[in-house]
């Protein structure tokens, strides 16, 4: 056996919880940062969501979310048919 493949081995044998370390990771992170890193970080996150979102889903958000932001534009949203 390779020596990479003992330490995978071995590395399983530990029944690792991914979710646990996923999440205390996380947890460490976000507490090591200040609150104008966490802001630009959530915006980060937010406008990347965005950009993989067809207009009409961003439309959508923004209208649930921001209306002021759509009337602002004079911006109206179509309702969308209910299918029978």
């Amino acid at each position: 056996m390779t020596d990479l493949y003992s330490e995978i081995l071995e590395f399983d044998k530990m029944n690792l919880d991914i979710e646990k370390l996923i999440e205390d990771y996380a947890s460490d992170l976000v507490e090591g940062m200040d609150v104008e890193t966490l802001v630009q970080f959530v915006y980060d996150v937010i406008v990347e969501n965005l950009e993989d979102m067809s207009v009409n889903e961003i439309l959508e958000q923004v209208e649930v979310n921001a209306p002021h932001l759509l009337e602002e534009l004079d911006v109206v949203v179509p309702v969308a048919e209910p299918v029978q």
